[in-house]
């Protein structure tokens, strides 16, 4: 018995450490705001740097300008993104497909809002609508393509710093990506 007092003090005071180092750090709804790393779609020696997360939410990676209105292509894959795709059987990723498919052809045509949330004080502005759109003919080609869809929108960001940029339809958010203004 006495034993198990010793682990759980153990565990308290490994835990107790860890909360003051995390301390400093602030957390939006419990999640720390960092900028999203880059990811590439690589189609025909032609190179798509995306910031987030291909498959999810992603923006083209470009310069982002405090203050100033820039148009920005935002990529956005339906379905379940909960869901690992490289472990489902053949006929579940065809069922997954088609189901992801219906939803992006119902979201076609839609209004996107787009919220930007500043990771150091937790600012949260409207900044700018797009609607839902299929992919090009050059873009058929990304990854999950009959899931895909895209929004080229103007946007502006107020300030510098890491910004969480969350897109919503009717309300329901359909993700964000996180990335720095300069």
């Amino acid at each position: 018995m006495k034993y198990i007092g010793l682990i759980l003090f153990l565990f308290m005071l490994v835990g107790c450490s860890e909360q003051q180092s995390l301390g400093t750090i602030k957390a939006y709804n419990g999640e720390v705001i960092r900028e999203d790393p880059t990811d590439t779609i690589v189609i025909e020696d032609k190179e798509y740097p995306m910031r987030g997360e291909v498959g999810d939410f992603t923006v083209f990676d470009a310069d982002f300008i405090a203050g100033k209105e820039q148009t920005h292509t935002f990529y956005i894959w339906f379905g379940n993104k909960n869901i690992n795709k490289q472990l489902l059987q053949q006929d579940e990723i065809v069922e997954w497909n088609e189901s992801a498919s219906d939803e992006k052809q119902k979201a076609l045509g839609k209004q996107i809002n787009f919220t930007a949330i500043e990771s150091e004080t937790f600012e949260k502005q409207n900044i700018g609508t797009g609607i839902i759109e299929p992919l090009s003919e050059e873009e058929e080609n990304f990854p999950l393509e009959t899931t895909a869809a895209k929004v080229v929108t103007t946007i502006s960001i107020p300030s510098q710093g890491v910004w969480k940029i969350e897109g919503s339809i009717d309300g329901q958010s359909i993700g964000d990506v996180t990335v720095k203004v300069n």
